[in-house]
């Protein structure tokens, strides 16, 4: 058996567990952080989402593109909505084109541009060429 490792005098994790409560951050606790985390996810909705997404994908296994931006969508697709065709003139929302529940993959290839309320009336529907939706 080893001899316990021994700093300024102490043992190890005697000297770790009074090192913690001399240097415990008093001005911030969990409040503090709390606050940071929620002001962070007002402040960047569309990194949020994105992140949701991502880890929905990893949690059913689909492939994940780590960097997607949402502009890069936006400038490489028509700007039509890909569910209803037409023309997106205001807020809009990236679906899966295959949904993450269906198996699809979180990636470039796999978004459209929506909007909203197409999204979220299209559920987890996969839209065939035809532009019939039909849950699978």
């Amino acid at each position: 058996m080893s001899q316990p490792k021994y700093i300024k005098g102490l043992p190890a994790k005697e000297y770790y567990r009074q090192y913690r409560k001399n240097n415990a951050l008093k001005d911030y606790g969990r409040e503090y952080y709390a606050k940071a985390q929620k002001k962070h996810r007002l402040k960047n909705p569309d990194k949020m989402r994105m992140d949701k997404a991502r880890r929905r994908a990893r949690l059913t296994g689909a492939r994940v593109q780590k960097y997607i931006q949402k502009k890069n969508i936006w400038n490489w697709a028509s700007r039509d909505c890909g569910i209803c065709k037409k023309p997106i003139d205001g807020e809009y929302h990236l679906d899966h084109i295959i949904p993450l529940s269906k198996g699809g993959e979180h990636s470039e290839g796999n978004l459209q541009l929506a909007h909203p309320f197409c999204n979220q009336s299209k559920f987890n529907a996969i839209m065939l060429l035809d532009g019939v939706d039909r849950a699978v």
